[in-house]
């Protein structure tokens, strides 16, 4: 399934519109089934595929999937989560651990995973590498991972700090291979809403008097700036992303 989608892709224009609202396609092709994300299905219709089976002078048009049902509410636990042709996941609902950079999340399929904060457009898009704890401790590792309560507290909300302990582990292990996995490769700043990276944040400057010029001193990294890109606007939030 994987492979003819991609294929129909490598001769799709490179963006397309996907119908407003909808989220994406739970689909199934030749006894396999699966998820493709709005964008990636916009795409390939744009290429001159079809939805669904279609027969014309005695011939099968080129097809998404031989079925399709749409998915239009991110509550709507039928999708996969996980898009079969950009490995694209959809996440419903997702908080800040306390390691930094790591956040927990839990995608469309109720399936509840960790992930780091530079692969994420706070939007509902995950697109990096992610680790699935949800068979640590279930649903409540989603607070867990986030929770400052005490460890009484705790034991009244049958929360225990051996399953806390572990999750931790887990996400320092997670922070610590994101930056062995990305030390050796760029990045920018881009605006979190549109994407674009014409960005500029606060810094301060002082008078260099050998330079007779003046330099750069501290730059306010509040994760705030402008863009000048499709937003124009003087206050957005900036996102971090690594160039391959």
């Amino acid at each position: 399934m994987k492979k003819r989608l991609l294929k129909f892709l490598e001769g799709a224009p490179s963006e397309a519109q996907a119908v407003e609202g909808l989220i994406g396609w739970n689909i199934q092709e030749g006894g396999e089934s699966g998820y493709v994300c709005a964008s990636c299905a916009a795409r390939i219709l744009a290429r001159g595929c079809q939805l669904g089976v279609h027969f014309m002078n005695g011939k099968y048009l080129p097809n998404l999937a031989s079925v399709v049902v749409p998915v239009w509410d991110s509550y709507e636990k039928q999708a996969a989560g996980v898009c079969v042709c950009c490995d694209e996941i959809k996440i419903r609902s997702a908080i800040n651990t306390r390691v930094s950079g790591v956040v927990v999340g839990v995608t469309l399929d109720q399936s509840l995973i960790i992930f780091h904060k530079d692969d994420y457009d706070n939007r509902g898009t995950l697109k990096g590498a992610f680790k699935d704890v949800g068979d640590i401790a279930g649903r409540n590792g989603f607070y867990l991972l986030s929770s400052h309560y005490s460890p009484d507290a705790m034991k009244r909300l049958n929360f225990t700090t051996e399953a806390q302990k572990a999750l931790m582990d887990i996400a320092e292990q997670f922070a610590s291979d994101h930056v062995k996995a990305n030390a050796s490769k760029r990045g920018r700043f881009v605006c979190a809403d549109c994407g674009s990276p014409d960005v500029s944040t606060d810094a301060s400057a002082y008078w260099d008097n050998e330079a007779q010029a003046w330099a750069l001193g501290d730059v306010y990294d509040t994760g705030k700036g402008g863009c000048s890109g499709e937003c124009s606007s003087g206050d957005v939030r900036l996102r971090w992303e690594y160039i391959s």
